[in-house]
């Protein structure tokens, strides 16, 4: 039986085109280690894996996930504009070409939300943006032919 799907190099395609496009680095949410210098982006999974209904398959299985990004700093214009400008960055023709390369596809982005909490005022300013994926697996099933 092979791998079922590596959301780490899902997330590694994502993070570095974030990286190249916008000069800001991406790190996941609630982790341990060393905060980035501000500006910097989280993401966090909402969802990662939603059955579409249609398929039904193990096989090359399609499902969607929902990924949240926040942008960090300590203004909070700054912080709305790098969420606008992530939630464009996923409707671009350089991200359709990035995903169609890599087996996901944008389907849509949410609206830019204020994601600042009464702990994080103190500190930074946060605006964060959904982007929902759909993603087409791998994963094949080793079943002897009869």
């Amino acid at each position: 039986m092979e791998q079922p799907y590596d959301y780490a190099k899902l997330m590694a395609v994502i993070k570095k085109g974030i990286k190249e496009q916008t000069g800001v680095t991406c790190i996941e949410a609630n982790s341990t280690g060393k905060m980035p210098p501000y500006p910097f982006f989280t993401w966090d999974f909402v969802s990662a894996h939603q059955d579409i209904g249609f398929t039904d398959n193990v096989d090359e299985e399609v499902f969607e996930a929902s990924i949240m990004f926040e942008a960090h700093t300590q203004k909070t214009t700054e912080a709305l504009n790098l969420a606008s400008q992530l939630r464009k960055l996923f409707e671009t023709n350089y991200f359709d070409t990035l995903s169609a390369d890599n087996s996901f596809y944008v389907i849509d982005t949410g609206n830019i939300t204020d994601t600042n909490n009464a702990i994080s005022l103190q500190i930074e300013r946060r605006a964060g943006v959904q982007v929902n994926l759909r993603i087409k697996d791998s994963f094949r099933d080793n079943v002897p032919a009869i």
